[in-house]
């Protein structure tokens, strides 16, 4: 039932066609430092969440909520509805290059509020609850455009021929791998309670990942410019 595009769609957006060979290594060539970048921040961003969702009632006992059963309802209701309007609101952006930025100051705010909730909780200013909520608000924030908003836009603005899937497979080869190496880790390390190492977690990927955004956004506002 999806609609065919409309005549701004071929003019603004290059075709929607599978990729070829020859296309892939000429959209990877194209793109190959912002993107290396990108999959890289998704390699640990992935294993950030997983770690989140996969042992979110140890950190949530850690945090002293062992007896409160609705306390996923009231951390993650909040999150899904926040992400589902701020993306939604992305298709009010019409040029792709300025999307993509928008995109990524969104996805640099949401890794440097890891950070900052992880700091705020450390000095007793926030709640568990409500720094599970930050981080996951900002983990999903910068999580969910790489499944298809992010693609979507810089296909557009590179004017690449083919469509997001290749790129979005890139990324969940990448990611996953990621999960794994950092499920291996976390079940092995006796140095640090899970909910200590996740603090950890939260202010490294919070810094790293938001330095990674900020280089990649600028190669890719270049990358129109050498296609001018």
């Amino acid at each position: 039932q999806v609609p065919p595009p409309t005549e701004q769609d071929r003019i603004t957006r290059s075709p929607r066609t599978p990729m070829s060979g020859q296309e892939q290594r000429l959209f990877l060539k194209q793109v190959a430092l912002p993107l290396t970048l990108l999959l890289a921040l998704y390699f640990f961003l992935t294993a950030y969440r997983d770690y989140r969702d996969n042992f979110g009632i140890e950190l949530f006992q850690s945090l002293g909520y062992a007896e409160e059963p609705t306390i996923f309802l009231q951390t993650e209701t909040p999150i899904a509805g926040a992400i589902l309007l701020l993306l939604s609101l992305l298709a009010l952006v019409k040029q792709h290059r300025r999307a993509l930025v928008m995109l990524c100051l969104m996805m640099m705010s949401g890794l440097l509020l890891l950070p900052l909730a992880t700091s705020l909780r450390s000095s007793g200013m926030i709640s568990g609850a409500l720094w599970m909520t930050c981080v996951g608000f900002g983990s999903y924030l910068t999580y969910v455009p790489f499944g298809s908003v992010l693609f979507d836009r810089l296909m557009a603005h590179t004017r690449a021929a083919g469509n997001a899937v290749f790129g979005i497979y890139l990324a969940d080869a990448m990611g996953y791998t990621g999960s794994i190496f950092l499920q291996l880790f976390g079940d092995h390390s006796n140095a640090l309670a899970r909910l200590g190492f996740f603090e950890q977690l939260s202010s490294w990927l919070g810094y790293g990942g938001a330095t990674l955004v900020g280089i990649a956004a600028v190669f890719l506002i270049r990358i129109e410019k050498r296609s001018a």
